[in-house]
């Protein structure tokens, strides 16, 4: 690869796919690591050429886009992943799961698992899933024999918000059609109106958490969070 810097001219709108995306890797930002002071920028207005693609020369190209062969490198991720730990764990844990391993019958109750304590699924949850994965059951001669008439008409109510089935992707927010009926539901709960485009769905719990934390936490600042 060619890098080349140039005294102010016009940029040019050429260049391979390859060389585009090289050119994305190089201008990734990245902390300065070379030794001694950062080097002066380039003159403001100059251009520098990239595979015969010409770029700003005021982009930040990082010396290193990979090291040691590898572009996942632990030098050149973010520290920060480096040093997460899953509080979940713990001394207890990690002599439970010895014990596990050493095939001792073990049940974990360092986490809400109700299942692997015993407790039944919700048949309606699981037979609308069934039928909205596979809706070709609803047309099948024993479908009122293997599924409750209310199951049966849910899934068709569900089935006709989805363009594409439930394989097909929706807004980010979740299927509006469901996102309206959270919305009434809390409205029905709380007694006040819900708006449902400020609803979003997530697969679960801890998503959602994740998703608040990471909005109002601070860098590097612990949290306890009760799971």
């Amino acid at each position: 690869m060619m890098l080349q810097h140039h005294a102010p001219s016009r940029a040019l709108g050429t260049g391979t796919s390859a060389a585009a995306a090289r050119v994305a890797i190089m201008c990734t930002p990245r902390p300065y690591r070379g030794a001694g002071a950062r080097p002066a920028a380039a003159p403001l207005g100059s251009t520098m050429s990239v595979d015969g693609i010409e770029l700003p020369a005021e982009i930040k190209v990082p010396k290193e886009a990979s090291k040691e062969g590898k572009v996942l490198h632990p030098d050149l991720i973010n520290p920060n992943i480096l040093k997460t730990q899953y509080a979940v764990r713990g001394e207890l844990y990690l002599r439970a799961d010895k014990m596990r391993r050493e095939g001792r019958d073990i049940i974990f109750t360092n986490i809400g698992n109700p299942h692997n304590l015993g407790a039944q699924p919700k048949t309606f949850t699981r037979q609308l899933v069934a039928l909205c994965a596979a809706p070709w059951l609803l047309d099948d001669p024993r479908a009122a024999e293997l599924f409750p008439s209310d199951v049966m008409q849910r899934a068709r109510k569900l089935l006709g918000t989805f363009t594409g089935g439930i394989g097909a992707y929706t807004d980010s927010r979740g299927n509006a059609a469901v996102r309206r009926e959270v919305a009434d539901f809390i409205q029905r709960r709380d007694g006040h109106p819900s708006n449902p485009e400020h609803i979003y769905l997530t697969d679960g719990a801890s998503p959602g958490v994740r998703i608040m934390i990471n909005a109002i936490i601070r860098d590097r600042v612990r949290v306890c969070v009760c799971v």
